[in-house]
């Protein structure tokens, strides 16, 4: 065996090793990474959209179907979300925490005698929609987790 073969060898050792480590350590990476966002979204599915899920998919059941949420649903649901802040995103924060006000408003109206019938928020089903899509995406996303029903 010459030096060429030898020094052969050995650099074709030293960069299989390198590699072989480079792609390990990406690999590992990215399972970190993806493990990460995957708990994320289930403790995110798991405590705040499925809650609210279940308060809103409440009101669908009513002989004129969904026409809103009463002032009680959304104190519930002011409460789920002051519970887990930190899995609330932007968009939810602002949207419970308008119609909360609106609620909190026309409930004091009504309460005065300013009003005849309790009023409803979310008329538009703006909310609705939002919470439910989230609610099914982030299902399709995770699958079928069992537990969603048993955790508030």
């Amino acid at each position: 065996m010459n030096w060429e073969q030898f020094l052969t060898i050995i650099l074709t050792a030293l960069t299989s090793a390198f590699l072989s480590n480079y792609f390990a350590y990406f690999k590992d990476n990215k399972l970190r990474s993806e493990t990460t966002s995957v708990k994320y979204l289930e403790a995110q599915l798991i405590k705040v959209y499925a809650p609210i899920y279940k308060v809103v998919s409440r009101e669908i059941y009513s002989p004129k179907g969904y026409t809103g949420l009463s002032h009680s649903a959304m104190t519930e649901i002011k409460e789920i979300a002051d519970e887990y802040p930190e899995y609330c995103t932007d968009e939810l924060e602002i949207l419970i925490g308008t119609l909360y006000d609106d609620s909190f408003h026309r409930n004091g109206m009504f309460q005065a005698g300013h009003m005849e019938h309790e009023q409803r928020v979310d008329n538009d089903q703006k909310f609705f929609n939002h919470v439910s899509e989230r609610y099914r995406k982030y299902k399709k996303i995770l699958g079928n987790i069992p537990d969603i029903r048993k955790n508030k």
